[in-house]
């Protein structure tokens, strides 16, 4: 059987699955069924010592594109998309590290690791106090969350006082992450993780000056900001912009957890886009140690933890790997640019005995390679620029792809297409 356990800072989790900073655990429930559900960790709701953002913006959560069978109640349609708009932690900072410190025992007794989320702002002294407050607690790690709130949403009735720039507004400013780590290295001797925005222009960059300040890993990457309309109405979803997580954020997450581990020294914390177990193995692929859900548990439940370890059991039984053997197995990522030296052009066939001449490649032939002869595909090798489209929209599966013997064949064939 597999070993699921995984090191992080220092820090051994039983498994790679956490829970991310949410609603799943924002209360002494939450935080108890999320220890007792088998994830490795959990990440606590983020606790903040600005009243306002305790309580606005307001709680909405809207599930879009999300098919419900009345025959499987728990059902895994592909493509949904959650629309989320939340506050952080609505206690006081003195109440939620009480909890925190009550649950402490039951996490230990699950070997279920937890970690602090915290934010501050631009005030080094509030990165201080709430990070000695949750260490005094009893947590194993902290995350600076330096990516929610987004810009947007302050109130013209909150009194900002000296900045008012909290969550994206930090973690869009190099300088400003960096003034937040080294505050509570200060502080404490925990690991320290940094959650980053994709609202950043280059979110790796900003988890490399994490780095440089004294940051333990990465959290990569928070909730992409997006816009649906409904158009019946012509209005927007949800009023305005709001934080999209699902199946469809993954690849723009993965794509930041590769950047971000190629760059760095130091371990990654995925986030954002995982539901299905081999999302989880995706990510761990691509460069990360944990990978951290929200909405996969809170769209499936708690009881859906068993259901991931499972799947990611199942999957590392049949390769024969750990889950240590895998964080990364797909780094390095070279540029596009290479792949004229390490990969040959090629050019498609068509095997005759599956091909029934539907038309459907035809259709999607953008480079006049392909035509039907005696009711069947043809591809024309000299016409071929080898993209491979077609193999995809082909019912029958027919059409594959071979070799070419030179890149001067593949630049004559671009040319003939014209």
């Amino acid at each position: 059987m597999a070993d699921l356990s995984v090191e992080l800072a220092g820090l051994r989790f039983k498994n790679p699955v956490v829970a991310a900073s949410g609603p799943i655990a924002h209360s002494s429930t939450t935080l108890e069924k999320a220890i007792k559900s088998g994830l490795g960790g959990v990440v606590t709701k983020t606790c903040t010592a600005t009243p306002y953002f305790r309580t606005y913006p307001r709680m909405e959560e809207y599930l879009l594109d999300f098919e419900l069978d009345p025959h499987r109640i728990f059902a895994h349609p592909k493509g949904w998309a959650l629309y989320h708009r939340d506050h952080l932690q609505h206690q006081d900072p003195e109440a939620w590290v009480k909890i925190i410190k009550e649950k402490m025992p039951l996490a230990k007794e699950y070997d279920c690791r937890i970690i602090g989320s915290i934010e501050g702002g631009l005030d080094a002294n509030e990165w201080k106090k709430l990070a000695k407050m949750h260490a005094e607690a009893g947590v194993e790690a902290l995350e600076l969350n330096c990516c929610c709130p987004h810009p947007g949403v302050v109130s013209t009735q909150y009194q900002a006082g000296s900045s008012g720039a909290v969550g994206a507004s930090v973690g869009k400013n190099a300088e400003a992450v960096a003034k937040a780590v080294k505050a509570v290295k200060e502080v404490t001797g925990l690991p320290v993780f940094v959650k980053l925005t994709p609202e950043a222009e280059d979110p790796a960059y900003i988890a490399k000056v994490a780095q440089e300040a004294g940051a333990d890993g990465a959290t990569i990457i928070s909730r992409n900001l997006s816009l649906r309309i409904d158009i019946e109405t012509g209005k927007a979803i949800g009023y305005t912009y709001c934080s999209t997580s699902g199946p469809g954020t993954k690849e723009f997450s993965m794509r930041w957890v590769a950047a971000t581990a190629q760059l760095c020294n130091i371990p990654i914390l995925a986030s954002n886009g995982p539901v299905e177990p081999e999302d989880f193995i995706e990510f761990m692929m691509a460069g990360a140690t944990v990978v951290e859900t929200c909405t996969a548990l809170m769209v499936y439940g708690y009881r859906y933890v068993k259901e991931i370890l499972k799947g990611m059991e199942e999957f590392l039984d049949r390769k024969g790997y750990n889950a240590r053997d895998i964080i990364g197995m797909a780094l390095p990522l070279g540029p596009s640019s290479d792949i004229p030296v390490k990969f040959k052009a090629k050019y498609g066939v068509v095997d005759r005995d599956k091909c029934n001449g539907c038309k459907r490649c035809e259709e999607a032939c953008f480079y006049d390679a392909l035509r039907i002869e005696n009711r069947k595909s043809i591809i024309d090798p000299d016409r071929c620029v080898g993209c491979g489209f077609c193999q995809y929209l082909c019912p029958q599966k027919a059409i594959s792809y071979l070799e070419r013997a030179s890149e001067e064949e593949y630049i004559a064939a671009l040319h003939k297409s014209l």
